[in-house]
């Protein structure tokens, strides 16, 4: 007896239903793909916090110099000073959404950092190799130095601070460290990098995380912070969150809420 078999329309219509069912599914797959990343990025960002708490409880409260030209060598950088803190889990310095550098074809904003050995690198010796997707706020730094546009006398210093959990402290982050002011304008689009001292926002506005970007404060907590709200954010004593109600924002970041 012959068997019998399926028809060419019988074939096609099971190929358009999972064709249907894989539109409707896909996106649902794409945002569970994406919470599942920032959930890591913040757990992650959790075990920093866990660290930091624990270098600045051996130092009674203090944070690490950081990388000033006193100490160029980069000797005192987060970094460096933490390295004995997080042993080898280097799987946390990596954000999943950023996770590649730019040498190995990361794009910005989801680019990690790096720190290869080339010409002129001896100054940083201490910080060669170092890689990541996280960056720390400048302006906790345990230095009183003056750079530039930088004052030194509005560095925090010490944990012992008042309404802890809305001073930054370790942040998604293009570069291992963020310097903002709050005259620093908004990017233009997103991934807009720019290093000239009036552009400090544009290492860490950069849309990883549906809109905002994960962060550790000075209180140990860790939040997701939208775009809009990284300036009425305390980055330094002197910041001026004001300016907020001020900005005009670029049509990228004018959705975000």
């Amino acid at each position: 007896m012959r068997k019998k078999g399926f028809t060419l329309i019988e074939l096609l219509v099971v190929i358009s239903i999972i064709a249907l069912l894989m539109a409707i599914l896909m996106p649902s797959l794409q945002r569970v793909r994406k919470h599942a990343k920032a959930s890591v990025c913040k757990s992650n960002l959790h075990q920093w916090a866990i660290t930091f708490l624990m270098y600045t409880n051996d130092y009674d409260g203090h944070f690490m110099p950081g990388l000033i030209p006193k100490y160029w060598n980069g000797q005192y950088t987060w970094m460096n000073v933490l390295r004995p803190y997080i042993a080898d889990n280097n799987d946390i310095r990596l954000c999943p959404c950023a996770n590649r550098t730019v040498d190995e074809g990361g794009v910005y904003p989801w680019a990690a950092w790096a720190v290869w050995k080339h010409e002129g690198a001896s100054a940083f010796t201490y910080i060669i190799n170092d890689y990541g997707s996280y960056g720390i706020n400048w302006w906790v730094g345990d230095d009183g130095d003056d750079e530039g546009w930088y004052k030194g006398a509005n560095k925090w210093r010490t944990t012992d601070q008042r309404n802890a959990n809305n001073i930054p402290v370790f942040q998604d982050c293009g570069f291992m460290l963020t310097r903002p002011l709050d005259t620093n304008p908004p990017p233009e689009f997103d991934g807009d990098f720019i290093w000239n001292q009036n552009h400090g926002m544009s290492r860490i506005c950069h849309d990883r995380h549906n809109g905002g970007i994960n962060m550790a404060f000075m209180d140990w907590s860790v939040r997701n912070v939208r775009l809009k709200k990284l300036w009425l954010l305390k980055w330094h004593r002197e910041f001026d969150t004001s300016v907020y109600y001020q900005i005009n924002w670029p049509k990228w970041i004018e959705r975000f809420d």
